[in-house]
């Protein structure tokens, strides 16, 4: 791999005067598709990120510049400080991107879907929900258990929101569909529990659940 950096660096004009030994490669992280190294060079002294994405691929580099940031100073944020956080960027989300008109409100809430593809998701959802609930009411708060008791009106609720709470709060409530369908579905807990756990918080923060 040395010989085949070094012919590439030598194509750049900071390093036409490089020498194979100037050269050494560490290796930072192996990926499925993938690996990524740090490359230090001595003459001109340089540090570069190299990430190949196959066996002839050396093109991949750039500035090494994992050592240039420094921790935050600031004391970390309070829950109240993270919930305005998470509604400005709620606020940025629904701002962004437009929809044609003949689009479906479905299929503005949940992006590309199709119509027909939402209201199947709605349909299994709605079969789901009890039984899921049963099952699940001894393992979350009452907090939980009454929420997503309310979820059986979820279609109402989404189309009770305006424009004006944005399409990011609207995919919120609807990202409920998924690791419910899933459990109803047979999926392994391992992969629709984090995806609850993460859509209650959503809700949680965007104040849902108040």
């Amino acid at each position: 791999m040395i010989e085949e950096i070094y012919k590439h660096l030598l194509s750049l004009d900071d390093f036409n005067d490089l020498s194979p030994h100037d050269i050494d490669i560490e290796s930072l992280q192996t990926l499925e598709h993938s690996e990524v190294y740090r490359i230090r060079v001595d003459s001109p002294r340089s540090n570069l990120i190299l990430k190949k994405a196959g066996p002839s691929d050396v093109a991949g580099l750039a500035e090494d510049l994992s050592g240039s940031h420094q921790p935050a100073s600031s004391p970390v944020p309070t829950r109240v400080q993270c919930r305005y956080f998470v509604e400005a960027l709620a606020t940025l989300h629904g701002q962004t991107g437009s929809r044609s008109t003949v689009q479906s409100t479905w299929t503005k809430i949940a992006g590309d879907l199709p119509a027909s593809t939402i209201e199947q998701r709605l349909s299994f959802f709605q079969l789901a929900l009890g039984s899921f609930i049963a099952m699940i009411r001894d393992r979350v708060d009452h907090e939980v258990a009454s929420f997503l008791t309310g979820l059986s009106d979820l279609e109402e609720q989404i189309q009770r929101l305006t424009p004006q709470d944005e399409r990011y709060r609207l995919g919120v409530l609807y990202s409920f569909t998924s690791p419910i369908v899933w459990w109803w579905s047979g999926v392994p807990d391992a992969q629709w529990w984090p995806a609850l756990g993460n859509s209650l918080d959503a809700a949680r923060d965007l104040g849902f659940m108040n």
